[in-house]
């Protein structure tokens, strides 16, 4: 029974005064003085009051640093915890609720009521919720996507796409950096290298740079691998499938545009190392029978790809942020790609914004880059006042003459 109905119900009976009373200030978790204003409120309108009509509901919904929602709703008569939840839209399969507070000022003429509780994300998925969520949702994708290839030609070059440290999911009070928001940016930095690039040349193959934190947590716990709480969507299903969604239409778009094949490396960040591994298997399940699709999505930290004359190696940050380390590492995982190949270089991430210290540049004849991301700076990069310049990258690399051309997608608002 709701608050309002126990109040209909049992307000005019004298004899149950007291105890009507004492139950609606447990319920309501409110003082008894607050509690036998709002007896004399219902008592003053003939029980009469409908909050649902009367009023124009509209909760609050706040996430703090920690990850817990607050939910907050001004009301002119008092609802119990269940009814806030239930205005508030949330799936109690989802978020677990604290006993809410009710605050009350006025008088018998003119109440008020400010009704309160956190909420926060349940942790025990188990592993039969996370097949069944992944069976609902990931349904509509086609298991065999059709590709328009483009008549056969002698094409050398390569389309090698940049776009790090995406941390999808991750929000800031700015407003500007949000679920959506975040994923329109990738998909306009795309939508601008398939107008500007992969319309315009003859392209063999192309590599698309993948995890370097493309999620922003790591897990349903709204962390990263190491436990470092994150302001973050509340619903990490819902970042999850956008996530796949985006990372899938992306291989699409880029295939159907090149007629080529699509290299699909997924560098392990130190944000989402569960998260992008979860996201390369499904996009591998899902490419299974199109042969010109292939992806490194294991767990190993440094990855290559080769293309004529070029080794180009992967990581989201060099080991213990020495990044002179690199160069011998190479030569130590490749060493058949290192003695046949001529233009050598690392591609890392993690910092967000290009480097210029001499570490960056040619290390024993290995060129080491660091790329920018295109996503807007979170309140922690705000408040130090990193404001590094909002940055996507395209590199054409020529199989004999090594990169040839950068092209750059550019967002200069902070």
């Amino acid at each position: 029974m709701t608050s309002t109905e126990w109040y209909n119900d049992n307000a005019r009976d004298f004899e149950l005064r007291a105890d009507c009373i004492k139950a609606c200030s447990d319920d309501l978790d409110i003082s008894l003085r607050s509690a036998r204003g709002s007896m004399k409120v219902f008592e003053d309108n003939g029980n009469s009051v409908n909050w649902k009509e009367d009023t124009e509901p509209k909760v609050k919904n706040t996430i703090d640093e920690n990850g817990v929602g607050n939910l907050s709703f001004l009301s002119k008569v008092p609802v119990n915890v269940d009814e806030l939840i239930a205005l508030a839209g949330l799936d109690e399969k989802i978020f677990e609720v604290d006993r809410g507070r009710v605050g009350f000022w006025g008088n018998e003429k003119n109440a008020n009521f400010q009704h309160r509780c956190k909420y926060r994300r349940k942790y025990n998925l188990e592993v039969e919720n996370t097949i069944e969520f992944l069976n609902e949702h990931l349904k509509v994708y086609s298991p065999s996507p059709v590709i328009k290839h483009k008549p056969s030609q002698n094409k050398d070059l390569m389309a090698e796409i940049m776009l790090p440290d995406l941390h999808l999911g991750r929000v800031n009070t700015a407003g500007s950096a949000s679920l959506k928001i975040v994923k329109e940016e990738f998909e306009n930095a795309i939508n601008y290298f398939i107008e500007n690039v992969l319309s315009k040349f003859d392209i063999k193959k192309i590599v698309l740079v993948l995890g370097n934190d493309f999620f922003n947590c790591s897990s349903v716990r709204l962390e990263t691998f190491k436990g470092t709480k994150q302001t973050e969507h509340p619903i990490w299903e819902e970042t999850f499938e956008m996530g796949v969604k985006l990372a899938i239409d992306t291989i699409l778009k880029i295939q159907n545009e090149g007629g080529c094949e699509v290299e699909i490396v997924n560098c392990v960040g130190n944000h989402d190392f569960e998260s992008s591994y979860y996201l390369s298997q499904i996009i591998e399940t899902y490419f299974r029978d199109n042969s010109m699709v292939t992806i490194q999505g294991n767990l190993d930290y440094f990855k290559f790809t080769k293309f004529g004359v070029n080794l180009i190696g992967y990581t989201h940050r060099a080991p213990n942020g020495k990044s002179v380390s690199l160069p011998l590492l190479m030569a130590d995982r490749k060493p058949k790609e290192w003695a046949n190949s001529k233009v050598r270089e690392w591609h890392v991430a993690h910092i967000h914004h290009k480097t210029t210290n001499i570490e960056h540049k040619d290390v024993n004849g290995v060129r080491i880059k660091s790329f920018p991301t295109v996503t807007a700076h979170s309140d922690w990069e705000n408040n130090k006042g990193y404001n590094s310049k909002r940055e996507g990258t395209l590199m054409l690399w020529d199989s004999e003459k090594g990169c040839i051309a950068e092209f750059y997608y550019k967002n200069l608002e902070i």
